[in-house]
């Protein structure tokens, strides 16, 4: 199998539920072509829609199994923002979607299903490809393009979480990841011709462990066979070569499991700590006691910030290596070193492990190393629009920040970047060459 596959051990009961291709959900109207992706809480399908006409592709994201009375948060979120796009009341032929809506992936429908490991929802949602770091990962072709779609990207994501907020809604969980393009041209496409497009789906069967025996109970939970996720992005990148200069598809804000309603206030935050909030971090180094309100919509606005500068600099603002408490003193200091003074009622809950507290470095001097200087040849970006736009996303301080409504019109998202034919000719050049 040449990508992996989930494990074995995550069907149990209270796990994944086992799917396989050519299985039929929702009274027949929905059939598995082949598997998108997966991870601890779901796994994703192609299916094919037989309901509309013509039928249409679309993801079934199919989750970890949950208590009967408990109901899935993502589903109340999507289904919220689905109402208001398309309330039971008649349809007014003279208004359209609010801005911003068509930026954040939708809920086509969803159900639940009753298997050997327990309920599971069952999310029908618009088919996306990969994520922008996916994209260009291994790829010359995909990172060329999307450093020259940084801006428009950003703006994208911006438009997607200004429509969040003014729904009163908290993403909660903004990374890189959670950012993927529309691939619309596909959902039409027959489910046959797709398949030759993908490529016959890679099958492995479900060997146990050595040392392990079946039981019939491990039968019944276990799929007879796993599938490795494909990918549109070979796909994207055939699109790319063409003309990397044009943006043919939009970008979407994708998984809701983390989101929350600015009137209902979550216990916890699980965003990884390279994207989380300081407020959050230091609610937990306080043990509470500062930053008691920090569920708001400035927490998507630090990770706007952190992603607009990734996709940027293709580096991380703040690097983390094992993503848990033990690297929290390490991100304290970074945001000192590359943002600038902890606020005051902070300083009490944190000191550097040396007794050092780290100098302040301009986050200019990161935008102007040598290793963007292609970045700016390409695009014609000087930085400082950018910087003066991260200064407003990433103060320390959430009362300093500026809500995502307010920077819609920044300079650095509404223009253009200035694309040099010449400069462009040498990143072929070099890229082809190596």
């Amino acid at each position: 199998m040449s990508q992996p596959a989930e494990s074995l051990s995550s069907y149990h009961p209270g796990g994944h539920h086992p799917v396989h291709l050519g299985d039929t959900f929702h009274d027949g109207k929905y059939t598995i072509l082949h598997k998108l992706g997966y991870g601890a809480y779901a796994t994703v399908w192609l299916a094919r829609d037989h309901s509309r006409e013509p039928p249409q592709c679309v993801a079934l994201k199919c989750t970890v199994a949950r208590p009967v009375s408990q109901e899935s948060n993502e589903i109340k979120i999507l289904d919220y923002l689905q109402g208001l796009l398309c309330p039971t009341s008649p349809p007014n032929p003279s208004t359209s979607s609010p801005p911003g809506s068509e930026k954040v992936l939708g809920l086509l429908d969803h159900f639940i299903i009753s298997g050997p490991n327990g309920v599971h929802d069952v999310l029908v949602l618009e088919i996306v490809g990969p994520s922008p770091n996916e994209l260009r990962e291994g790829n010359s072709d995909g990172e060329l393009f999307v450093w020259l779609h940084a801006r428009e990207i950003s703006k994208q994501v911006a438009m997607g979480l200004t429509y969040l907020h003014e729904c009163e809604i908290v993403h909660g969980d903004l990374h890189p990841n959670n950012i993927a393009f529309a691939i619309p041209e596909l959902v039409l496409m027959p489910g046959a011709e797709l398949l030759d497009f993908l490529g016959k789906p890679l099958i492995s069967e479900s060997e146990i462990p050595d040392g392990q025996e079946e039981t019939t109970k491990d039968a019944l939970s276990h799929p007879r066979y796993r599938v490795a996720p494909t990918s549109f992005k070979d796909y994207m990148i055939k699109v790319i070569r063409r003309d990397p200069s044009k943006l043919p598809w939009a970008v979407k804000i994708i998984d809701f499991g983390g989101a929350f309603f600015t009137r209902k206030v979550p216990n916890e935050n699980h965003a990884p700590l390279s994207f989380r909030a300081p407020e959050l971090v230091f609610n937990t180094l306080s043990g509470g006691t500062v930053e008691r309100d920090w569920a708001g919509p400035m927490i998507d606005v630090w990770a706007l910030g952190c992603f607009i500068y990734e996709i940027v600099t293709q580096d991380s603002l703040i690097t983390t290596y094992m993503d848990d408490s033990s690297e929290v003193n390490w991100i304290c200091g970074q945001y000192i070193k590359k943002v600038g003074a902890l606020p005051e009622r902070w300083q009490p809950f944190w000191s550097p492990e040396d007794g050092k507290v780290p100098k302040t470095k301009s986050l200019k001097r990161y935008l102007k190393s040598p290793y963007l200087e292609t970045y700016r040849e390409l695009t014609g970006d000087d930085m400082d629009d950018l910087h003066n736009l991260l200064r407003k996303l990433l103060g320390l301080d959430p009362t300093r920040r500026a809500e995502v409504s307010n920077i819609l019109q920044h300079r650095w998202l509404k223009d253009k970047p200035t694309i040099s034919p010449a400069a462009l000719r040498r990143w072929k050049d070099d890229n082809d060459s190596g």
